[in-house]
């Protein structure tokens, strides 16, 4: 099965914060590259709102990117779980574990 994707300023042209909208196997994914080396990564069915809670969210977090001189990657899901239970608007108010 393909894939379509397309990439979506969030902010402005010249934004450091990117969003890549994903449509594979019956999922949505929505990827965020933020600030600090650390990117959000959320899957819910096509079509889902991204206010609704139905969204599975991880957070990356490349240590090589932060000072730490640290070359690992940590994967962490919103409030500690991979259910899709979440907000995608809220992602960044979720504790990740």
């Amino acid at each position: 099965m393909g894939r379509a994707y397309s990439r979506i300023p969030t902010k402005s042209q010249n934004s450091d914060v990117t969003q890549a909208i994903i449509d594979q196997t019956n999922m949505a994914l929505r990827v965020i590259e933020a600030s600090g080396g650390i990117t959000y990564i959320g899957k819910a069915a096509i079509g889902a709102s991204e206010t609704d809670a139905v969204w599975s969210i991880k957070q990356i977090i490349d240590h090589s990117t932060i000072e730490d001189d640290s070359t690992n990657i940590e994967i962490l899901y919103a409030n500690g779980t991979a259910d899709f239970i979440h907000s995608w608007v809220d992602r960044e108010t979720y504790s990740y574990s």
